[in-house]
């Protein structure tokens, strides 16, 4: 199996989920969209080459999961780990927390559901919420804060030069490769789009050699932010893995949730179910593009 395949899989869940929602089969629509979410995660670690051996992967469920996504981002070698590097392992090792929490406590399991489908939450559940998924969030918003605050820094710094100012036209393509590079620093770590990054990087590599002094930067260097960027992109999605989770378990066996049966409230919430539908779905898509 590659991870063309598991995209495929994950294809056809999607499918499952929107033809059991139009049959009226709301909760097992719950269960298809984590099911598909989970299989375009392994199948986007594979083919960044984040995780290498879908034995790794298998029938992993997302705890473990996010557990080879930390291993694989602590084997990363950037040297030495910046604060930014360690708020992403931060953020991965809290949501694996979160996961595992979920997991073993049924009531955080009932809190993330209910979140998920925007129902209000009782003080217990409440409580839980808030102690566990808010410290998940404070460290994802940390992360991207401080990608502003290094973007921000880049464009200072190049407002400050003016290059917009500088006349291309007499640069040799060595030096237009310099500037572009300066040009897209602020981008650097936006993890909008990790492929231009590093074409624009090995784009400066070819025009001014491989390492010299430690003056450029190594192949080395490029695989590894490379990978790191890839895996980077993935906090973009792990609030709806997070959310999605509980769907696995109350969608297949109903649970008593506030004196009705987890099946009925499906029911009543089949708009909010809607929504998240295109949510998994638009993150899917998002996921196979990158």
């Amino acid at each position: 199996m590659n991870y063309l395949d598991l995209f495929q899989y994950g294809k056809t869940d999607i499918q499952r989920a929107e033809n059991a929602f139009k049959n009226g089969d709301y909760p097992i629509t719950g269960f298809f969209l984590q099911q598909a979410l989970e299989k375009h995660l392994k199948a986007y670690l594979l083919k960044n080459e984040i995780v290498h051996n879908i034995k790794n992967l298998g029938h992993l469920q997302m705890p473990k999961i996010i557990d080879e996504m930390i291993i694989s981002a602590k084997k990363i070698n950037l040297d030495p780990p910046t604060d930014y590097v360690k708020l992403s392992w931060g953020a991965l090792e809290n949501l694996h927390e979160l996961l595992e929490f979920i997991e073993s406590n049924e009531v955080a399991k009932i809190a993330i559901w209910k979140e998920s489908l925007a129902l209000s939450l009782n003080k217990h559940e409440s409580n839980l919420f808030q102690g566990k998924f808010t410290k998940f969030l404070k460290n994802v918003d940390e992360f991207y804060e401080q990608s502003n605050v290094v973007s921000s820094d880049y464009q200072s710094a190049i407002d400050k030069i003016g290059i917009d100012k500088i006349d291309t036209s007499k640069l040799t393509e060595r030096e237009k490769a310099g500037l572009e590079f300066l040009q897209h620093l602020p981008n650097l770590f936006s993890m909008e789009n990790p492929e231009k990054t590093m074409e624009i990087m090995n784009k400066v590599m070819n025009n001014f050699g491989w390492g010299s002094g430690g003056k450029t930067l190594s192949r080395d260097l490029t695989q590894n932010m490379t990978k790191y960027l890839k895996l980077c992109k993935c906090m973009d999605w792990i609030d709806i893995i997070a959310l999605t989770y509980p769907h696995q378990e109350i969608s297949r066996y109903p649970f008593q949730i506030d004196e009705k049966i987890s099946d009925e409230i499906y029911l009543e919430q089949k708009d909010n179910l809607k929504k998240m539908l295109d949510n998994v779905k638009n993150t899917c898509k998002q996921i196979e593009q990158n």
